[in-house]
């Protein structure tokens, strides 16, 4: 699993709370961390903060198209509850997007769901 998050309160949090639960996990801090983490560890899923301090979530699906690597299942976390935000994600092909916070429970649930579909 790779979680691409900026704020490393939150992605330290999300590590200790999918490695508890038996998953690997890499951590990446920018767009361009997120591109090399994917192809470097080929993730069984990303979970993908939209803002990024060099750019956003979605710069991170369209470098990875423009490269032709293949892209893990995504899903968009975000803290901005907007319906055009999902509206683009489904677009992109994302599994759906998470408005935070999100409970960990809840978390936990929907990525073993996502991660069914592998």
């Amino acid at each position: 699993m790779l979680i691409v998050e900026d704020n490393e309160s939150a992605s330290g949090a999300l590590r200790v709370l999918f490695e508890a639960t038996g998953h690997r996990v890499a951590v990446a801090a920018t767009v361009a961390d997120a591109v090399s983490m994917v192809t470097e560890t080929n993730p069984d899923l990303v979970l993908l903060d939209l803002t990024l301090p060099d750019g956003d979530g979605f710069d991170v699906v369209r470098r990875l198209d423009d490269a032709a690597i293949r892209r893990p299942p995504m899903v968009a976390v975000t803290g901005h509850d907007d319906p055009a935000i999902a509206v683009r994600c489904n677009e992109l092909g994302l599994l759906g997007v998470l408005v935070k916070p999100v409970p960990p429970r809840e978390l936990i649930a929907k990525a073993k769901g996502w991660l069914a579909r592998g």
